[in-house]
């Protein structure tokens, strides 16, 4: 069996530039959607009030009553 070796080319002067070029504007539209969703969350986080006992995310823990199935569907026999 014979190895094939792929020589890759080099860029030009002018392809590199155009790729840094684009990393550049790459990373900084990462960088804004990063500050974006970081302010977005702190502005939610700010507008929630956390002395009502709601909650702002799942807090892992249901009442009994919470745990009725939904109207379309029949209870489970033997309830």
């Amino acid at each position: 069996m014979t190895e094939q070796i792929i020589q890759t080319g080099r860029l030009s002067a002018d392809a590199l530039a155009a790729q840094k070029r684009r990393n550049a504007w790459l990373a900084l539209a990462l960088v804004g959607f990063v500050i974006l969703v970081g302010i977005t969350t702190a502005i939610r986080i700010q507008a929630t009030d956390f002395s009502k006992n709601e909650g702002f995310y799942f807090s892992g823990s249901l009442e009994q009553e919470t745990r009725t199935p939904p109207p379309e569907l029949a209870p489970p026999e033997g309830d």
